[in-house]
């Protein structure tokens, strides 16, 4: 999967059932929906030294039969389906690789061999930076001496490369006049991290003339398997000053408004904004810098 193209499925399938809902009337009358937005957008990487994701083409994407779906990636079946919920059977691909399609050698200095525990402890972190928060040099200006009497070294570590997962379990969508709701468990079915992930998101969408509005915010359990897959240095990954790095399990949380102007019945601008602040786990793995993940994408899309 290209990562341009990957990108814009993991831009699409983030905004899920919120971004669905402006389109309701037009899904009812047909089995599937289909819009292209052209537009530019981000969504950062928070690994080392990793370039951004650049969303250009969106491509909204759905069809739904009598029990069977596809919606924007994810291949589904409708279990129950009456006026108070939902409850489907789903199969996704996990798509948190795509940061790691954007990565370079990391350059990590060490002052000394066991100036870095296993658990990331004190010494000298990456960027040369040292865990008092200075820049490894002495008051004098000098580098000092590490502690251990060894003598400096430079190591080229590079980001591990990780495969996509394949993930099926179960979803159960709710909604009122309140908002709506939706909330799924998934499980690795392809033998890659064999973990899960355990998601639930409130939101409330709107309207006044041409102007559409969706809000949502949620919280994304990850666990252990999982999170020490993507982002734990696996046994055989360590070298000299980067020891074994095991993640464990955490809560990321999320929050996503899509802004939409109907220009027609067919053609509109849109604004998505979103924010994911990732767990401590994730946060304090060795070739993680950013403790969050910001989304930002404006386009003019076209329903046919």
């Amino acid at each position: 999967m290209a990562p341009l193209l990957a990108a814009c499925c993991l831009l699409v399938s983030s905004l899920g059932h919120a971004a669905s809902l402006n389109d309701t009337a037009r899904a009812d009358q047909r089995p599937w929906q289909l819009g292209v937005t052209l537009g530019y957008g981000q969504r950062s990487n928070p690994l080392v030294d990793a370039d951004n994701l650049n969303l250009i083409a969106v491509v909204d994407f759905s069809w739904y039969g009598e029990r069977w779906f596809f919606d924007n990636g994810d291949v589904g079946f409708t279990l129950v389906d009456n006026h108070r919920f939902t409850l489907n059977a789903i199969a996704r691909v996990n798509t948190e690789r795509l940061f790691f399609e954007n990565t370079n050698s990391l350059l990590v200095s060490f002052a000394g061999s066991d100036q870095l525990g296993s658990d990331g402890g004190d010494g000298l972190q990456q960027g040369g930076v040292d865990s008092d928060g200075n820049d490894g040099l002495d008051s004098d200006g000098s580098g000092g001496t590490p502690s251990d009497g060894g003598s400096g070294s430079t190591t080229e570590f590079d980001i591990p490369d990780r495969d996509y997962a394949l993930e099926a379990g179960f979803e159960v969508l709710t909604d009122g006049p309140w908002g709506f709701a939706q909330a799924s468990l998934v499980h690795d079915i392809s033998n890659k991290h064999d973990g899960y992930e355990a998601n639930l998101s409130l939101g409330r969408s709107g309207h006044w003339q041409r102007f559409t509005w969706t809000a949502s915010a949620g919280l994304s359990y990850r666990s252990q398997q999982l999170n020490d897959y993507y982002y734990g240095i696996l046994p055989g990954e360590a070298v000299a000053g980067y020891a074994r790095y095991s993640a464990d399990d955490g809560l990321n949380f999320h929050a996503s408004t899509l802004l939409r102007y109907y220009l027609s019945k067919s053609m509109s601008l849109g604004l998505v904004l979103e924010y994911e602040t990732l767990s401590d786990a994730i946060a304090d793995s060795p070739f993680v810098t950013d403790d969050h993940i910001t989304t930002a994408y404006a386009g003019v899309k076209y329903t046919f």
